[in-house]
């Protein structure tokens, strides 16, 4: 049995200029979500939304490249804020404003920090349940006796998951992520 009516498993996409480690003030401009029901382990609900940076408002090759979002899926978007606060509302009504749920992403610290971040700039609240965070792949090593960090590939590979969609998209890969999740609690992780 579950601690937890829902999990939401959340895979941000962000600006980046090329792939070596660059110093500019990465933004979130994907924003997916979906909601998996803890007691069926499927899909209850689901959010998305592209976000319009304010900083670094021209994406660069690489960026575009890497994440298949494109200058004009981001110049239609509406900015942070506002994306957040969609994205709140669409929370509230899909869990009928019960805080009873765990975040799950595929790197809590980058996730979050990310997160935390662009609140502060954008002068957004952050909400109170943003500590009750799950790390997949943490767990998944933990449960399965990987003795490295283990790739969202990796724990695919472990379930027979073909992996959907292009790799860098942050919806698809969130959706490849809840199969992860399911399959972990299937297993009793």
């Amino acid at each position: 049995e579950s601690f937890v009516d829902f999990y939401l498993v959340i895979d941000f996409e962000a600006t980046t200029k090329s792939k070596y480690r660059d110093y500019h003030l990465p933004e979130i401009i994907e924003f997916p979500a979906l909601l998996i029901d803890a007691s069926t382990l499927e899909v209850f609900s689901e959010f998305h939304s592209y976000v319009r940076p304010t900083i670094n408002r021209t994406l660069s090759k690489f960026c575009k490249r890497l994440t298949g979002i494109s200058q004009a899926m981001v110049d239609k978007a509406s900015d942070f804020a506002t994306v957040h606060h969609l994205f709140l509302n669409w929370l509230c009504n899909a869990t009928s404003n019960r805080n009873n749920f765990s975040m799950v992403t595929s790197s809590c610290k980058g996730t979050i920090e990310l997160f935390l971040t662009q609140c502060r700039r954008e002068k957004v609240a952050i909400p109170l349940w943003i500590e009750h965070w799950i790390d997949l792949p943490i767990i998944f090593r933990k449960c399965y006796g990987y003795h490295r960090f283990p790739t969202i590939s990796d724990m695919l590979h472990k379930f027979q998951i073909a992996y959907e969609g292009r790799f860098l998209h942050g919806f698809q890969r969130a959706e490849n992520l809840a199969a992860i999740l399911c399959g972990m609690l299937q297993d009793g992780c």
